[in-house]
């Protein structure tokens, strides 16, 4: 048996700040292999004009050959339409074995929301969650939730500690284009791949 995590998200560029995350979820869970799941069309970001599928997924598998237990899929890019979570956990699941295990990695403020997702219920009733707790997050309002989750929906659900990094990808982008510097950012693969492809110099 093998356990598997998904972590999901535009990735537009994939930081320093996602590492961590997947690094203390394999560090401080029994996970075997964190999978970056980059989104195709993220429904929180229908409206945006972000990098094609193509170069988010080649920045993705830079930053995870530099480290072990990191892999990344292509599967929302083949599933047809809007990525929606429960539609991705569904399929993923058909393709490994069967007696594999599954979690899906939220930060704190997320996991308290997700029964408002697209199909909550099947969400929450079918999938077990890594929430991120980072500092100053209310813990009773996280405590809280679980509980109700799985006391409606039998929702497995643990809680790991994650030192959020004040990095966003949208602050690497804006300096992309304003000619600073983002090594302190980004991985060094991740960088030169900027570089080299002229990423983010225009808006």
């Amino acid at each position: 048996m093998t356990t598997y995590a998904v972590i999901g998200g535009t990735f537009d560029p994939v930081h320093l700040g996602h590492l961590s995350i997947a690094r203390d979820v394999l560090e401080q869970t029994e996970v075997d292999e964190v999978i970056f799941m980059p989104a195709k069309l993220q429904p929180f970001k229908l409206d945006e004009e972000i990098s094609s599928f193509e170069e988010r997924y080649m920045m993705l598998k830079i930053a995870c050959a530099e480290r072990d237990g990191l892999s990344v899929s292509r599967l929302e890019k083949d599933l047809e339409g809007v990525s929606y979570t429960y539609r991705t956990l569904d399929e993923l699941r058909e393709r490994l074995k069967k007696d594999d295990e599954l979690w899906f990695i939220t930060g704190s403020d997320t996991f308290t929301k997700l029964d408002t997702w697209t199909e909550a219920e099947h969400l929450l009733r079918t999938n077990s969650f890594i929430a991120c707790d980072r500092p100053g997050y209310p813990v009773e309002e996280l405590e809280a939730k679980r509980q109700e989750y799985f006391e409606k929906y039998g929702t497995r659900s643990v809680v790991i500690n994650n030192e959020r990094l004040d990095i966003s990808s949208t602050m690497i982008r804006e300096r992309v284009r304003e000619g600073r510097p983002i090594d302190k950012l980004v991985t060094p693969g991740v960088e030169k791949y900027i570089q080299a492809n002229g990423l983010y110099k225009q808006d």
